[in-house]
């Protein structure tokens, strides 16, 4: 699908006109530009010299989440789910493991032994609470 929008869009704008069109909610939408995932206040223009083809069209990939995904991401962060009671293949998930330890530090103690060690998630669950990493 081709979606045209302004010089100042945003991922977020993209987002919100996929959703108008076909019908998929933005919160179940991920778009990726090559290896890169963009986050909803990124401008588009700030990524199009890398993915543009010869016709100076942006090439996205749109990935449609599970419709539980966002709920899990939500629950997590807000801390009414708890990392612990996921299964785990799902504490092996960075994304999951990332919201879960920004809102609990000591949740890292039920993350997957990768995840344990990467440090993007170290350094969350650190700013979440200093004393994590004990």
């Amino acid at each position: 699908s081709f979606f045209e929008l302004g010089g100042e869009a945003t991922v977020l704008d993209l987002k919100l006109a996929i959703q108008s069109r076909i019908a998929v909610p933005r919160r179940e939408q991920r778009l990726a530009a090559g290896k890169l995932l963009l986050h909803d206040g990124l401008r588009l223009a700030n990524v199009a010299a890398e993915v543009t083809d010869e016709d100076g069209i942006l090439q996205l990939c749109l990935v449609r989440l599970d419709s539980a995904r966002p709920g899990m991401l939500e629950g997590l962060a807000s801390g009414w789910l708890a990392l612990q009671d996921l299964g785990e293949e799902l504490r092996g998930d960075k994304e999951l493991v990332l919201a879960a330890v920004s809102a609990n530090g000591w949740s890292l103690e039920f993350a997957s032994p990768l995840l344990r060690a990467d440090k993007d998630i170290a350094m969350a669950a650190v700013q979440s609470d200093a004393a994590a990493l004990e």
